[in-house]
């Protein structure tokens, strides 16, 4: 079906507004590509929409005409029917909706329904709060839905709503527990099973089960606010939040002296592969200031705790695999000895990368190297692994092999 779509300039921002024939499909903050199938055209749909709009933020309107079209899942539609009728200027909790759709237990996926509402202000998903009145998250920043509940509540003047819509735009502050609130409403029970089966040393309980590309979003949104509160207050009791710590360092912009500190108090932090390889990916400053980050990262190789080496490991193999480098970095790979599991993997794998670059030189140094039977072979397996290999050489690497097939 296909659906047209339209931006408008209101008084919070750039508005995207998207409908079909059967209603408005999407109301968002900000552009955004278009999905397939998406025409940009104005209809008297879209015009419409964006009239009432327009109208609620002026405070001239309370209830919207516009017809709707929810795309979800059943429950979605019912949680979203449901935040349709709670009344302009009125709050309900998670606890309330949940109640009001028979499902009093489904506290949790009335918090993920209500994060995936895709028509912002029409279907009110600001005018849910917490059980003890906090207002915990929103996709649009919290600054913004206190200024939609202040101008539904309010009986104030145009002027003090003015100040507030100014301060919606010009800044976002999130506090600690206002993002532990978004993660938990991002959380999907299903994928937090098989998060915890990927990271079985970090217990279940501290994994909420939010998606990588979520964790990101919100780290890109922390760094366009007040990201130095944030990293002075976060918490470090669930993996998602320290991960988010983790991308939140890698998309800030400050001083190398002052990102070095961020990186030097987070590195004790890491307690899983996941959010090691997470963290180094996102620490593109190293392209930058190789030569830096080289020397900052040299102490952690001969570190007595095992995320410290990997994170040296994987860094190594993110950023320096490359010839000005290539003998330095598998001296210290051939000299790296600690017993972790997740140490000798990142080992073999940066080996395996600078064979694959370097085939020649690195099979001489395979041939030589020091390099315990388990690292030796899984570095082997990974090159055979790879699709940048020859058949020749993989021929050559399977005679190289140590005591077992790999």
């Amino acid at each position: 079906m296909k659906k047209s779509l339209w931006y408008y300039k209101t008084k919070i921002g750039m508005v995207g507004i998207a409908g079909d024939e059967q209603g408005i499909t999407h109301v968002f903050l900000r552009e955004k590509a278009a999905e397939p199938e998406t025409i940009m055209e104005r209809t008297p749909l879209l015009e419409q929409a964006a009239g009432e709009l327009e109208e609620y933020l002026d405070g001239r309107r309370r209830e919207f005409e516009i017809k709707l079209h929810l795309e979800g899942t059943a429950f979605q539609k019912k949680v979203w029917e449901a935040l349709c009728a709670i009344p302009y200027g009125e709050t309900r909790s998670y606890k309330e909706i949940a109640e009001n759709i028979g499902n009093p237990k489904a506290c949790r996926a009335v918090g993920m329904a209500n994060n995936r509402n895709p028509i912002m202000i029409l279907v009110p998903c600001h005018r849910v709060i917490g059980a003890d009145g906090s207002l915990v998250g929103y996709g649009g920043g919290l600054k913004l839905k206190k200024f939609l509940l202040n101008l539904e509540r309010t009986s104030k003047g145009k002027s003090d709503r003015d100040t507030l819509q100014e301060q919606v735009i010009q800044e976002e502050t999130i506090q600690k527990d206002d993002i532990r609130q978004e993660l938990e409403e991002l959380a999907e029970p299903e994928f937090q099973k098989f998060a915890s089966s990927l990271i079985p040393n970090v217990p279940k309980e501290k994994i909420l089960g939010v998606r990588l590309p979520e964790i990101r979003k919100l780290a890109k949104k922390l760094a366009k606010g007040d990201w130095q509160q944030y990293l002075a207050q976060a918490k470090s009791d669930c993996y998602e939040e320290i991960l988010l710590r983790g991308m939140l360092i890698g998309k800030i912009q400050a001083p190398l002296p002052k990102m070095l500190e961020y990186i030097r108090e987070f590195v004790p932090k890491i307690d899983n592969w996941s959010t090691c390889d997470s963290f180094c990916a996102g620490l593109k400053l190293a392209k930058t200031y190789p030569k830096e980050i080289w020397d900052f990262i040299q102490p952690y190789f001969q570190s007595e705790e095992e995320y410290q080496v990997r994170f040296a490991v994987v860094m190594l193999l993110d950023y320096y695999v490359e010839e000005a480098y290539r003998e330095a970095a598998l001296q210290l790979l051939e000299r790296v000895r600690h017993e972790g599991y997740y140490v000798k993997m990142a080992v073999a794998w940066a080996v395996s990368k600078f064979c694959i670059r370097f085939p020649e030189s690195v099979t001489e140094f395979l041939q030589k190297s020091d390099l315990d039977d388990f690292t030796y072979n899984k570095a082997l397996q990974k090159i055979l692994e790879s699709r940048a290999v020859s058949a020749e050489k993989k021929e050559e690497i399977r005679r190289m092999k140590r005591g077992r097939i790999v």
